[in-house]
């Protein structure tokens, strides 16, 4: 029989393995020349970003595309002018207008809108973890770079915050689970 320690131990280690394999992209307002760094995306998982139009992805480095003006209509015929081939177009999607720079999600294609106004600097990222991605966004200083909003498509979004608590409500779940036996 587990010991709850051992699980929590293993849950624990399990969370750390997962980050440990993080892979950073550099994100370019030209990523052919390496010029004009925009941030770094961390994925904790599988995840590439649109490099070159249509449906180019790298896991390495991603390129600022124009998305203008940047709403619905817009946004939609981007994404779905880029899908891996075999994806099926969207109709819809969940936007953020507050992200965080940190989130999970479970969207197969998440595009960063980058500055406020009328900033038209956005990136694709596409999921290739087969589940929840962890993603976080640092922005270079001085380019104005910080996150307008997300969009996801497909999937649903978690804010860390919110992970942690289930993670530790799972674990609470298990002890009165453990006591419960025991009595």
């Amino acid at each position: 029989m587990i010991k709850l320690k051992h699980f929590v131990v293993a849950a624990l280690l399990g969370l750390f393995a997962q980050t440990a394999q993080a892979a950073s992209i550099g994100i370019y307002d030209d990523a052919a020349a390496m010029t004009g760094l925009r941030g770094t995306l961390t994925c904790d998982a599988g995840c590439e970003v649109l490099l070159l139009q249509p449906s180019t992805y790298s896991a390495t480095v991603g390129q600022i595309f124009t998305v203008h003006p940047p709403n619905k209509a817009t946004e939609l015929a981007f994404v779905n002018n880029n899908l891996v081939p075999g994806d099926t177009a969207y109709t819809s999607y969940v936007k953020d207008e507050s992200p965080k720079s940190d989130f999970i999600t479970s969207a197969l294609y998440i595009l960063f809108k980058l500055g406020g106004g009328n900033s038209d600097a956005t990136f694709l990222v596409h999921n290739t973890s087969g589940g929840n991605l962890g993603l976080t966004w640092a922005p270079t200083k001085g380019t104005g770079s910080g996150l307008s909003h997300t969009s996801s498509f497909g999937g649903a979004t978690i804010p860390l915050p919110a992970s942690g608590l289930l993670l530790l409500g799972a674990i609470g779940g298990l002890t009165i689970a453990r006591r419960r036996k025991a009595a």
